[in-house]
C-alpha cells in the first residue's frame, strides 16, 4: 500500500469500490456490519534483541502489517512490532472482554511461555494483567 496508513487505504479503495457501483450509497455498503463490542489495545515491551535474532531468517521484512487472525467466535486480533520503538503491539476486538480472554489472551500467552527465547525477550506481564 505504499505505507499509506492502513485506514487511509482502505477508505480509498471503498470509495473506489463505490464508484464503480453507483447503485449503493455507502450507508447502504456498511449497514449489516457488526460492530464488535470491546476493542482493547496492548503493548507488550521487547526486552532485548535475542527474539529478532532468533527469527530473523524466517521475518518476512516486507510486510509491516503483522499479522492479521480471526477467532471462531467472531473476533481477530493483529499483531505487530512497531516501527519506531521496541514493542509489539497486540490489538484485539471481541464481544466481550471474557471472549478475548479466552479466545485470544490465553492462547497467546501459553504459546509465548512454551517458548523460552519468546519469554525471556517480550514483557508478558500485560497479558497476565488483562486476565
Amino acid at each position: 500500500n505504499g505505507y499509506l496508513d492502513d485506514g487511509t487505504y482502505t477508505a480509498v479503495k471503498v470509495i473506489g469500490l463505490m464508484a464503480r457501483k453507483r447503485n449503493k450509497s455507502l450507508l447502504d455498503w456498511i449497514a449489516d456490519m457488526v460492530e464488535l463490542e470491546e476493542v482493547t489495545e496492548m503493548r507488550m515491551n521487547i526486552l532485548d534483541d535475542s527474539l529478532e535474532m532468533a527469527f530473523s531468517d524466517s521475518l518476512d521484512t516486507d510486510n509491516l502489517e503483522g499479522v492479521r487472525v480471526r477467532t471462531e467466535d467472531g473476533g481477530f486480533f493483529m499483531m505487530r512490532k512497531s516501527l519506531h520503538d521496541p514493542l509489539i503491539s497486540l490489538q484485539m476486538e471481541g464481544h466481550s472482554i471474557k471472549e478475548l480472554q479466552e479466545s485470544i489472551v490465553k492462547p497467546l500467552l501459553r504459546l509465548f511461555e512454551s517458548e523460552p527465547i519468546v519469554a525471556r525477550a517480550l514483557d508478558l506481564d500485560v497479558l497476565r494483567s488483562f486476565l
